[in-house]
């Protein structure tokens, strides 16, 4: 919990930070199993992001998402994870 409550005031820095200290809210909640709360931390990374982050970041949490948080069924029902 301490974990998640610092990486929670790391991805509330203000100004260019790096995608990944975004992300660690997301990470640390996927850990704990926090599956849905996940998803919407790396989702509106994604959503926030594209402008701003460099195409590498972006498919760096796409990855994230469809290999670490989705399993593999739902993974291959999002088309996120398409790679089409």
């Amino acid at each position: 919990d301490l974990a998640l409550e610092y990486a929670k005031e790391l991805a509330a820095l203000p100004g260019d930070i790096p995608a990944w200290a975004r992300q660690m809210p997301g990470f640390i909640l996927n850990a704990k199993g926090d599956k849905k709360e996940a998803l919407a931390v790396m989702f509106e990374i994604l959503r926030a992001g594209v402008e701003k982050y460099h195409p590498n970041e972006i498919n760096h949490t796409r990855a994230v998402i469809c290999e670490q948080i989705l399993d593999q069924q739902e993974a291959a029902d999002n088309p996120l994870c398409s790679s089409e």
